[in-house]
């Protein structure tokens, strides 16, 4: 792309998509009556394909977030009946988390929502990055020769 001035708008129109499936996210997890911040949280150690529970700590880092704003993240998922704390089972200091029956069925809704909305905004997001990265690639040839 020669001008810059049409790659700030295709960057533009990528911000703009980006935001739109954000904002889209945050009103589908909060009419399930989830912060989305809590919906982050249910997300990471909801999966655990690995078999492994997650702690507080490693999920704080994950979403960058300080630890005792995630205890009090956990606090209100684990009031609500979500989440759950289990203790480890060779080191009964450690503290793991683990989504409860009710919390993996909300999960399982909120998710099915996520892939209508993800199928509904990439289209537009998928063009965008294509135009950008080609973009991209031509000026790293350029720079090359």
């Amino acid at each position: 792309m020669k001008n810059p001035a049409a790659n700030l708008e295709t960057v533009f129109r990528v911000h703009c998509s980006i935001i739109r499936f954000v904002r889209a996210r945050e009103h589908a997890v909060r009419a399930d009556g989830l912060e989305p911040l809590q919906y982050q949280f249910l997300s990471l150690i909801g999966p655990n394909a690995n078999g492994n529970e997650p702690n507080i700590s490693a999920v704080a880092r994950q979403l960058g977030m300080r630890h005792h704003s995630a205890v009090e993240l956990v606090d209100r998922l684990v009031k609500r009946g979500l989440v759950e704390r289990r203790r480890g089972k060779e080191d009964r200091r450690h503290v793991f988390l683990h989504v409860t029956a009710p919390g993996k069925k909300l999960l399982r809704r909120l998710v099915v929502k996520e892939h209508a909305d993800v199928c509904q905004f990439a289209p537009e997001l998928v063009s965008g990055l294509r135009v950008l990265l080609n973009s991209h690639a031509k000026r790293a040839i350029r720079s090359e020769s």
